[in-house]
This record gives structure tokens, sequence and C-alpha cells, in this order.
């Protein structure tokens, strides 16, 4: 009883704010439909109050922002005025995200739902699927993302441009969602969007496509629920791991997501079940390519990625270029070879250096040698060699003599091969 209560009470102050508020506010109120925007949201609401021109709601909420075309979010302020414009009661569930001003956002990187993505992956374009517009008849803000050329849920090429004038589509001038704000003229009817369907994507791993899109979907929140990723994933962040997936998938098509083109559909697949099969799926596109082939590896450098994820990257990077040391290690070498000059020899470089070394060498490698750049890239053993006082080189000694287990790890195949002395 008190719950209707208290939902009487809100619903009346809210009607009260927008009595006192009257010609500063649209006549006609909107809710926020499934998957919408705020800019989705806005530029429905233009239409539903019969404005031809979306500037509108952006003078009445005095906005920052110049154009519907770059409202991505802002100040909580400034999105709050836009909300009473609009006439969204603001304890809505689907507003109180957007009224959270989320950490991290800022020149080069914009909130969406709650997750900070790069600026660039949101098109200032408006992009339609007529099939979902004639089901629903409501703008998705799924379709903003530059990546995806498609909509995820009806699977259909996502329409940017008139199908008649061949203008694109945009958002200042309004005719309503389903409608080319282009084509209108006096007497005659703008184009319907929803009579031009558009061409199916070629779809061949759903579940990979799925993931991929489900980690920023604002719909798909029953379904992140459900999915169940490997540890060193489920820690990260859903920013995060979209921008891995963008970036991955953006190394396969050798272009840059966001700044032009959509990513092809066979990429999307490969990044998203990167991330479903991980690590195992991540470690085969480390292992060492051909020429002309995509090389995955830039990735652990790539300043667009959080730093857990380039040092989670750099691990398995570590640890694929250890696997193929160790393939290399001549198991028929004498033990007779000392092994001295080995562990000391050459200026001491840094693991990766000496691993990616081992790697591009052509010919057999000492099983030593293996042993010491495994040593001098794992930062578990060169904290214990600091502790104990010993040049990390002779760790492969106390390990040979059974006091060190703990390196058992570290060494992985190579413990199988008996270290000369």
């Amino acid at each position: 009883m008190s719950e209707l209560l208290d939902r009487h009470d809100a619903e009346v102050a809210h009607a009260v704010e927008r009595a006192a508020n009257v010609g500063r506010i649209l006549a006609l109120p909107v809710d926020l439909q499934p998957g919408e925007h705020l800019r989705d949201a806005a530029f429905r609401a233009v239409s539903r109050n019969g404005f031809s021109n979306s500037d509108v709601v952006l003078k009445l909420a005095k906005s920052k922002s110049r154009s519907l075309a770059s409202l991505h979010g802002g100040a909580a302020d400034d999105i709050g005025r836009l909300i009473d414009v609009l006439g969204i009661r603001k304890d809505a569930d689907a507003v109180k995200g957007f009224l959270t001003e989320t950490p991290g956002c800022g020149r080069d990187w914009v909130e969406f739902f709650g997750v900070n993505l790069r600026r660039g992956h949101l098109t200032s374009r408006r992009r339609v699927s007529p099939t979902s517009l004639r089901k629903y008849g409501a703008q998705k803000a799924m379709w903003s993302l530059q990546p995806l050329g498609f909509d995820v849920a009806t699977k259909e090429e996502l329409l940017g441009h008139c199908p008649v004038c061949q203008s694109e589509l945009g958002w200042s001038r309004n005719f309503g969602v389903n409608f080319c704000d282009r084509c209108a003229r006096p007497g005659k009817a703008a184009v319907d969007l929803r009579d031009f369907p558009q061409p199916l994507a070629d779809i061949q791993d759903e579940a990979a496509v799925q993931l991929f899109a489900d980690l920023v979907d604002p719909e798909a929140a029953d379904r992140r629920a459900k999915l169940k990723l490997h540890p060193e994933l489920s820690q990260l962040g859903r920013g995060a791991l979209f921008q891995f997936a963008v970036q991955s998938a953006s190394r396969f098509d050798k272009t840059k997501a966001g700044w032009g083109g959509c990513l092809k559909v066979s990429s999307i697949e490969r990044a998203g079940r990167a991330i479903l099969e991980w690590p195992k799926d991540f470690d085969q596109l480390l292992a060492p390519r051909k020429a002309g082939q995509c090389d995955i590896s830039a990735l652990c450098s790539d300043p667009t990625l959080s730093s857990n994820l380039r040092s989670l990257l750099k691990e398995r990077k570590d640890k694929c270029l250890g696997r193929v040391v160790v393939e290399k290690v001549g198991r028929s070498m004498s033990s007779s070879i000392p092994s001295a000059p080995i562990r000391m020899s050459g200026p001491m470089r840094s693991g990766r250096v000496e691993l990616r070394r081992l790697t591009d060498r052509a010919g057999e490698i000492h099983a030593v040698e293996a042993a010491v750049a495994l040593l001098r890239s794992s930062s578990q053993a060169r904290t214990l060699a600091k502790d104990i006082g010993l040049p990390v080189p002779h760790l492969v000694d106390l390990f040979d003599d059974g006091l060190l287990p703990e390196l058992i790890s570290v060494f992985g195949p190579l413990r199988s091969v008996t270290l000369p002395r």
C-alpha cells in the first residue's frame, strides 16, 4: 500500500513540476522506449510535438550540445534539463543511469548506458533498421555504434541514407523516426524508410556476434547475467572488453573502426570468439604469423586498451613466446655442453626481448637458454631471485635440485627437459 502511495505522490509531483514549466518544455511528454538513448527519445519527441527541427529541444533545455547528432552525454545538470523538457520522469529506472556521471569520460571517451566508449565508435549519422522500425517504431541506440553495420536483433544491415534521394539520414530536420529527413516537399510526403528492407548480414557465428554486441547493448542485461566468461576477463569492465573486441576486429580488418566504415562480420565473429574461448582462441591468434597475416600482438601496446587488459595481453604473449621457445629446444643436445657461459653470455635483456630473440633465431635452442629466458619473463621468478639475493639465471640450478618447486608453472613443458649443469 505504501508503495502505491509513493508512486502516486511521485506522479503528482511530476505533473505539478511540468505545469510549473509550461512554455519551457514539450507539451506532449514521452517515455524512454527499450533500447533508446536520450538522443533517440528526443528525436521521437520532436516529431510527436509537431516540430520539424530537432534543435528545439536543445534550446528549451539550454543544452551545451549544438545538435542532437553530438548528444552522447554531458554533465548531469545538462542532461537533467533535457529530461525535464522531454517530460520523462527522473525516478524511472531507465533514466537514473543518464543522471549519474561516469568516471573517465572526456574528449576521447563518452558514456553509453554506463559504459565508457571511444567517441569515434559513436556515429553522428542516423542509421535505421527498416524491419525493426516497422515492428517497434523507435530508433535504437545500438544503431549509432559505428563498428556494427547491422541490427543484431533482426540481422538486417543498417540503412544510413535515403534510398530515393541518396542523402545521409540526419538528426536536425525531423519528419519522424520512420522517414527521410530530406525528401519532404510541400504537397509531397517524406520517404517511408520502412518500405525499404535491407539484406541480412552474413552471420556464421551467432554466439560470437551476440557476445560482441551484448557487451554494451542496453537491452542485453539478462543475457549478460547468464554469460560465463573466463575469470581473467570477467574482472574487467564491459567497456574495456568491448574496446578490446573492436580493436581486435580492426586488426583482422586492417582498418580503424569508428572512423569511417563498419567492421566486417567475419572480423566481429573472430573477435567475439576470442573472448568466448579465452585464452585458447586468443593464444592461437598470437602464434607466429606468416608474412602478410594479421599481427594481433600489437594490441599489447594499444593505448586505447585499459592498463589491466594490456598487462593481461602481455602475459598471454609471453606464455605464447615461451611455448614456441620450448618447442625449439634441442632434446638431442649433449648434456656435457657447459651451461655457465650460456647462462651469462650477452647483455642482460628483458624476458620478452629474450624470448622474441630466441623465437626468431633459426635452429635449435639450448635448454638452459630457454630456461633463463622463461625466468626473466616471469615476474614471479624475478621477485623470487630478488628475495633470495641471486641472479635470475642461478634459479635454474636451484630448480634442478628440487629446491624451487614453485617455479614449475614458469618452466611449463620445459620441466621435462634435463637442464645440463
